[in-house]
């Protein structure tokens, strides 16, 4: 298959002929992604080597280990793992200044955690359980508004689904949640700032 038929397939497509050893597949999946990707992972704060090196390793890592992934949606996948790529890169770069245990045991100390920020944790934590039970396209839409900040267009892209589908699946899984813990009032002040 020439690489101008390649064009013509969407990410899905290179991703299934990549699981099946195709490498042209691969790497023009790893073309067509790689700014998008590094444009993300520059919004943690990463050095331009970093980035780099945090995307290449999702690549590197999802080559190896293609034959073992379940992956309907390439781009959410892809997204999520350099947002988890990143964060490891960050926390592996402060070691040596400070561990996270140690920042983990400071804030838990803190005498500044008011009883307004256990509340929201408390919330977001009972969201978190209750978004995993969500169906699956309503599961990625509202992780991706509301965990990883994504504009509705961007979360249409990355799905291939049209802008208003996505904002169909939002309101359905804010209402779903919403009924589910009938706290009307403080869960949507939480589902406001749950990013």
């Amino acid at each position: 298959m020439s690489m101008n038929s390649l064009n013509e397939l969407s990410d899905n497509q290179l991703w299934t002929l990549s699981v099946s050893g195709n490498q042209k597949a691969f790497d023009k999946l790893f073309q067509r992604n790689f700014l998008d990707l590094c444009e993300y992972a520059a919004r943690f704060r990463l050095t331009p080597d970093m980035v780099e090196e945090a995307v290449s390793d999702v690549f590197i890592n999802l080559w190896i280990r293609k034959d073992d992934l379940q992956i309907k949606q390439i781009r959410p996948y892809l997204f999520t793992a350099v947002r988890n790529t990143s964060l490891n890169h960050l926390k592996n770069a402060l070691k040596p200044i400070l561990s996270f245990d140690q920042v983990d045991d400071s804030l838990l100390t803190s005498s500044s955690r008011t009883d307004a920020d256990l509340t929201i944790n408390d919330l977001r934590s009972e969201i978190e359980q209750y978004v995993v039970q969500l169906p699956p396209q309503q599961q990625n839409v509202f992780r991706l508004s509301k965990v990883e900040g994504f504009e509705t267009n961007e979360i249409a892209e990355m799905l291939s689904i049209s802008p208003k589908t996505v904002s169909n699946h939002l309101i359905e899984a804010c209402k779903s949640i919403a009924r589910h813990y009938q706290k009307a009032i403080q869960l949507t002040l939480i589902l406001l700032t749950f990013n």
